[in-house]
């Protein structure tokens, strides 16, 4: 049985997650309070390829944002490797699903964006840029604009424009969400071989369960909203992984297994859609 429901909440990780509540107020800020998060603990290791899944509008994204301290006004605490995190942290990295590149720049413009803004000087951020582009796949495309680029394309530059800043920890939000099945499939490949070369620590959230199981090393599922922590999933597949391992059986048995925990959220969520 891969089911665990250890938090691992003590302090050593390279990202810890402590008893985080969050609520928001609609109406411009004056309705009643609504809660989105209810005391979630996690703990991240080095290295570690975490997904979070769950039912739509349970917190994801918002637990992410404020991992990435992008959003404030919560109760427990966030920390790097024991630091806390209440700003945007340079340690961390962030990639969202929504396109992000700046469609005046090109690929090596918009890799070079955040070394530019951070002082570094002309020939260095182009060498860091250029290696980079290279290890996303790009290097037949640093002086494309992103109108020229396909939607896998341009998240790999935004991917790329993440990692040149060197994160100790990345965080993706649904990053591949708005791609075709198959785009999905190769770029996950692609993310797997980057993340395993740099030994980057990667939170990622996905609704695709297949993904999820395909990528991570820990699968986290969430409950409908508040969102809290109703199990984490040790994925016990080998390493180095590629697309592959869809065809094994036990791939199939995790999918299903992260479906079973996730179908009575899934539904409770629904419900309250409707209601709401």
């Amino acid at each position: 049985m891969s089911t665990m429901t250890d938090h691992r909440t003590h302090t050593t990780g390279a990202l810890v997650v402590d008893n985080v509540s969050k609520s928001f107020r609609g109406d411009g800020g004056l309705g009643e309070p609504v809660p989105a998060l209810g005391n979630v603990s996690l703990q991240v290791d080095h290295g570690e390829f975490v997904s979070l899944i769950g039912p739509s509008g349970c917190g994801k994204s918002t637990l992410i944002n404020i991992a990435a301290g992008l959003v404030g006004d919560y109760d427990g605490a966030v920390r790097i490797h024991g630091d806390r995190v209440t700003t945007p942290h340079p340690g961390i990295g962030m990639v969202f699903q929504e396109e992000s590149t700046f469609p005046w720049l090109t690929t090596q413009q918009n890799v070079e964006f955040g070394l530019r803004m951070s002082g570094v000087s002309a020939k260095e951020r182009r060498d860091q840029a250029r290696d980079m582009i290279e290890l996303v796949g790009l290097g037949n495309a640093a002086e494309r604009y992103p109108a020229k680029l396909s939607g896998g394309m341009r998240q790999r530059v935004a991917l790329a424009r993440a990692l040149v800043m060197e994160p100790e920890i990345l965080l993706m939000d649904e990053p591949f969400a708005a791609l075709d099945e198959q785009t999905r499939m190769v770029l996950g490949e692609e993310l797997l071989r980057i993340q395993s070369k740099l030994q980057q620590t990667v939170v990622f959230v996905t609704h695709n369960l297949g993904e999820a199981v395909q990528l991570s090393d820990r699968v986290v599922a969430m409950t409908a909203r508040p969102a809290t922590i109703k199990a984490i999933v040790e994925v016990d597949l080998p390493r180095p992984r590629d697309s592959s391992i869809v065809s094994s059986p036990r791939y199939g048995e995790l999918v299903a297994e992260l479906w079973s925990l996730l179908r009575d959220e899934a539904i409770a969520a629904l419900g309250e859609r409707e209601r709401g």
